[in-house]
């Protein structure tokens, strides 16, 4: 494909509508089962920028930088299948539980936790189109019970009928999707408001002549975490485009988008390889989930939060541990005093600082995975901006930075600060397939998407590799601490 810078042209409004991609659904193959059960469908990718109930005006909250044990397996003979995507049976449970309720399999786990029931609720969140619920279920289960075979096959399952996941690119039209696009605020990158009917719809990184920030890279980190059972959260993004025309008529409308800044989009002319129909210029870009109401975790405080990674630490005595120095020391170190700490605080009821450090210990190891050099401020006025937090749980917003042909030494700095990881985050790495990951992250890939992904695969090796080298000195239960 031909990248160009792009140049102001008349205003257009496209009059067409927007296009879904529907997938079809599978049928069950086993129909001479008693207890068979409708293959989990193939979904219809969701709305490519579904609406907010957000008005997009500058109070709203924004990204402040460039983004914003098993059990027995004995059952009867009557079952219930869990297919696989080919449509062959994959999981098979005692017959009637995939039609038990959600609550009732949720007051089964929190009183007994069983296999079974875990399954169940997964293909219950599915079927309910709660895709990223049926993933963190299938989660849960490994962490409570340990790995299993049925946890990781309809785990993968998920992970191929996923609709957002596996989304092709998709056609944004103007007026019909998106009424306006605004400049937000801050950051060295070109990110942009997407609007409609003046509500935010999304955060839109476009191809652009700024190369410290790539779109392609934001896609693939939002890929690639729950592959690594990351246990934090990137925003959903999707890999979205405009008729060149129609999209400077959209800038066009808010007066105070910078017309300097307007070169600085490229524009790419598609090629053969692109669907019939697709427009010959098109600005293409990443549609990412507006995150609101989040708060900055000051991550660069590091003395705050490394000593939960000492060795003489035992699961009970973290989960035991109080998050009043944390708070203390950020009142005292951050320049936003009290007032910061303050926001954070509720932020932090849901959780003890296990569960924070086990966050933290994930999102170094994916950062050191992906060379994403950016989550780590030098300024004291910055701290936290790259490293959003959301009701106990990390919001990756901004990996524009990410997946750089060459390894970047912050990253690994900060790997080597820390000596005890988690088990199932370690597993799912040590997991991955070089070729499958290859093509999930990178579903057209260039040259340059080629020798960057032998880069992170370089990366992972060195990460089991430092892991292997402290179990070694420290033993596996040291090392692989959190669940």
């Amino acid at each position: 494909m031909m990248i160009y810078s792009l140049r102001f042209v008349p205003f257009w409004i496209a009059s067409l509508c927007f296009a879904c991609c529907l997938w079809g659904c599978r049928q069950a193959t086993d129909a001479g089962s008693q207890g068979s059960v409708p293959p989990p469908e193939v979904p219809e990718a969701s709305p490519a920028l579904p609406p907010t109930n957000e008005v997009a005006d500058d109070s709203a909250s924004s990204a402040t930088d460039d983004d914003h044990t098993s059990t027995d397996d004995d059952h009867t003979s009557q079952v219930d299948d869990l297919p696989q995507a080919d449509g062959s049976p994959a999981v098979r449970l005692p017959q009637g539980m995939s039609d038990l309720s959600a609550e009732v399999l949720k007051g089964r786990l929190a009183n007994n936790p069983q296999r079974d029931d875990f399954l169940a609720l997964a293909y219950h969140d599915w079927k309910q189109q709660r895709y990223d619920d049926a993933l963190t279920t299938l989660l849960n289960a490994e962490v409570r019970l340990g790995p299993h075979d049925d946890f990781d096959q309809l785990y993968r399952e998920f992970l191929s009928l996923h609709p957002d996941l596996n989304a092709p690119p998709r056609q944004l039209f103007a007026d019909k999707d998106i009424s306006a696009i605004k400049k937000q605020g801050g950051g060295s990158t070109l990110v942009y408001r997407l609007l409609q009917d003046n509500r935010i719809v999304a955060a839109f990184k476009p191809r652009q002549t700024r190369l410290q920030s790539n779109f392609l890279s934001e896609l693939a980190a939002y890929r690639l975490c729950p592959r690594i059972k990351c246990a934090f959260d990137v925003p959903t993004s999707h890999h979205v485009y405009f008729d060149h025309k129609p999209f400077s008529g959209l800038y066009a409308r808010i007066a105070s988008n910078p017309k300097a800044e307007f070169s600085e989009i490229t524009v790419t002319r598609t090629s053969d390889d692109w669907p019939e129909g697709t427009p010959l210029v098109i600005v293409e870009g990443v549609a990412k989930e507006w995150i609101y109401d989040f708060v900055l975790f000051p991550i660069e405080l590091s003395s705050l939060w490394l000593p939960w990674f000492n060795l003489e630490h035992t699961p009970q005595t973290l989960r035991e541990t109080s998050f009043d120095a944390l708070l203390s020391g950020i009142r005292k170190r951050h320049p936003g005093g009290d007032k910061f700490a303050k926001a954070l605080e509720p932020h932090l009821q849901s959780i003890t600082p296990y569960d924070l450090a086990r966050q933290i210990a994930n999102m170094i190891v994916f950062d050191f995975l992906i060379n994403n050099w950016d989550r780590f401020s030098g300024k004291p006025e910055f701290w936290g901006v790259n490293c959003q937090f959301k009701n106990g749980r990390f919001v990756s917003i901004d990996n524009g930075a990410a997946f750089s042909k060459t390894p970047h030494p912050k990253p690994e700095k900060w790997l080597h600060s820390i000596q005890r990881f988690s088990k199932t985050a370690h597993r799912a790495i040590e997991n991955l397939d070089k070729e499958e990951t290859y093509r999930v992250l990178f579903q057209n890939p260039s040259d340059y998407d080629e020798s960057r992904y032998e880069t992170f695969w370089q990366q992972r090796q060195r990460y089991l590799d430092y892991v292997q080298s402290l179990i070694d000195a420290n033993g596996i239960e040291s090392t692989l601490f959190f669940d």
